[in-house]
């Protein structure tokens, strides 16, 4: 029985799992990752990675090694490793690191954020990988001077198995130098940002072969010499691999701690009044074939609940079997701007409570809060799309999507049926199974590889009652909380 390994970097945690040719998720582990303050900010040792990835491969691979037919990696985006043709040359910046500020704000005097955001489509930002490659030249210039091309994590460890020097597309979305309408790299991004384009690598689409193990480091790893290596890409990407998001009329959503919203676009869309005003949204590619996503995210999410549940109800997460009985109707409104508070917005908190509610209705507003935020995202991303119809099937990841009576909320919030993953926290390294099993060429096509995805749990806008509350309550959240835009 043939067998895919994947491994995913996480910010703090790096995971790994190996599945079988239908799906199945045989084994996973996760080990941590801290960031390393070497050079006064948080960054990612590139030595110290690779090796706890191959010790965690090691592991999750375990005797099976000789029925592995292929790995693949997926990462966070934003870092970035310098190499030259043998080893990386320095450790890479975070992606969410304030470092690269002073950088920002002067590439920042020589153009306008509207330009930047015609070119790559993404959201203008510091956090991007062109701030940290200028900081790497200006910090380290002889190093820079040594460095063949910049990376990105997924591709790095790829370079390391293989010797494959390119750059995985889903990823080069997050650099703020790829010219997403032509899928190349930009000229006039790399003259902004000083980067010498030469030492940005051939790009290539997330699933394609990277190459094959060297014989040393497959001995190492326990697997066949030759055995095949990709990229599954940008972590979200992955997920949206491993969830078979690939239809303009589907949507993913992952709730954690914060929540993420993804949706495949027409290239056309990028281009539109609705796509470019709406500066949160990022464009970028996706694993499927000439695919592009629009990707958004917001701060309210999983933490809210972990907050009302633990620390003002002190209970723990046995009271949603509560709405068992059913849901209530409640006036309250909660405004979720709880953590890293967005300045345009209300600070959070709750508004018309009364006396009849108690702390399972307020726990509901929550939940409701959370949904009509996600029903606002996608109105905006289905709006640049030209769509009037809408959404029709969304597929959720993510510690949230257990969340019971959230997803049935969402779902007649969405009027949408929504499919929660069979693996909510493992759809990323699914995607990278199947991307390993793309590349490998146990499956020809990416739809043939879909048979790997399985049957989750299916919820329906089955309460028409529900649906009708819940309709007019987002009108009096989006007055309350975006003064009714």
């Amino acid at each position: 029985m043939p067998l895919f390994a994947g491994a995913d970097i996480g910010t703090t945690t790096l995971k790994a799992g190996i599945f079988d040719d239908a799906g199945c998720l045989l084994r996973e582990r996760s080990i941590p990752h801290p960031a390393s303050r070497k050079y006064g900010w948080d960054g990612v040792d590139p030595v110290a990675l690779f090796r706890s990835l191959a010790a965690l491969l090691r592991d999750v691979i375990g005797p099976d090694g000789g029925a592995v037919e292929g790995i693949s990696f997926s990462s966070f985006g934003e870092t970035v490793f310098p190499v030259n043709r043998d080893a990386p040359l320095h450790h890479g910046i975070h992606w969410y690191e304030k470092c690269t500020r002073p950088q920002f704000d002067r590439v920042l005097l020589r153009t306008t954020m509207r330009r930047i955001r015609e070119v790559t489509k993404l959201d203008v930002s510091w956090t991007y990988s062109a701030a940290k490659m200028l900081k790497f030249k200006e910090d380290f210039p002889e190093e820079y001077g040594k460095t063949l091309a910049f990376l990105d994590a997924s591709s790095y460890l790829a370079f390391m198995l293989t010797g494959d020097i390119a750059f995985d597309l889903s990823l080069a979305s997050r650099t703020q130098l790829l010219d997403l309408t032509r899928g190349e790299w930009s000229a006039e991004m790399a003259e902004l940002w000083e980067i010498d384009i030469e030492k940005l690598p051939p790009l290539t689409m997330s699933t394609k072969p990277r190459g094959t193990l060297r014989a040393k480091t497959a001995s190492e790893l326990g697997v066949r010499k030759g055995t095949t290596v990709t990229v599954a890409g940008h972590d979200h990407i992955a997920g949206a691999l491993g969830s078979g998001v690939s239809r303009f009329d589907q949507g993913l959503i992952s709730v954690g701690t914060s929540a993420a919203f993804f949706s495949p676009m027409p290239p056309e869309a990028f281009d539109t009044k609705d796509y470019l005003s709406r500066d949160t949204m990022s464009g970028g590619y996706s694993a499927w074939p000439g695919g592009m996503n629009a990707l958004t995210g917001m701060n309210a999410g999983g933490f809210c609940v972990d907050w009302f549940i633990h620390k003002v109800m002190s209970r723990d997460y046995g009271v949603l079997d509560e709405f068992a009985r059913g849901f209530v109707k409640t006036d309250a409104l909660f405004l979720p701007n709880l953590r890293a508070q967005v300045a345009k917005l209300p600070p959070g908190g709750f508004t018309c409570i009364s006396d009849s509610d108690t702390g399972l209705s307020l726990l509901q507003s929550i939940m409701e809060a959370i949904a009509f935020e996600c029903r606002n995202t996608f109105k905006d991303i289905f709006r640049a799309k030209r769509m009037e119809d809408g959404m029709k099937e969304v597929t959720m990841m993510g510690g949230g999507a257990l969340n019971a009576p959230f997803v049935k909320i969402l779902a007649n919030t969405l009027n949408a049926p929504i499919k929660v993953h069979r693996y909510p926290h493992s759809a990323g390294l699914l995607g990278c199974a199947m991307a390993s099993a793309i590349a490998s060429g146990f499956f020809k096509t990416h739809e043939q590889a879909s048979a790997m995805l399985g049957q989750g749990t299916e919820y329906h806008p089955d309460n028409a009652e529900l649906s009708d509350y819940l309709r007019e309550k987002f009108t009096r959240h989006m007055a309350a909380f975006r003064g009714g835009e």
